[in-house]
């Protein structure tokens, strides 16, 4: 499997939630939020790469719930989070 199927595979799924968490953030449709969330998370604890920059993808992980828990999110920082995973080479 190359570079970009391993990005179709899961960080492309964890960028679509992520912007579907803010849009229905934003319509204040509070009721998928939490189905959202954890997909969202399921998706991310399956994430793989290399073991060094495991500590940057536990502090995207805590940015992405502080923003969450705070409701705020916007499309920008849902987008600059999957950047980071890829810039990171998880998978």
């Amino acid at each position: 499997m190359n570079r970009y199927q391993n990005f179709s595979v899961r960080i492309r799924p964890l960028t679509d939630l992520l912007i579907k968490y803010v849009s229905d953030l934003k319509k204040n449709k509070t009721e998928n939020l939490e189905n959202l969330r954890s997909e969202f998370f399921k998706i991310f604890d399956e994430l793989e790469g290399p073991e060094e920059n495991f500590h940057h993808i536990q502090n995207i992980r805590d940015k992405v719930v502080r923003d969450m828990e705070r409701n705020y999110f916007d499309d920008i920082e849902a987008t600059s989070y999957t950047r980071d995973l890829v810039a990171y080479d998880y998978k």
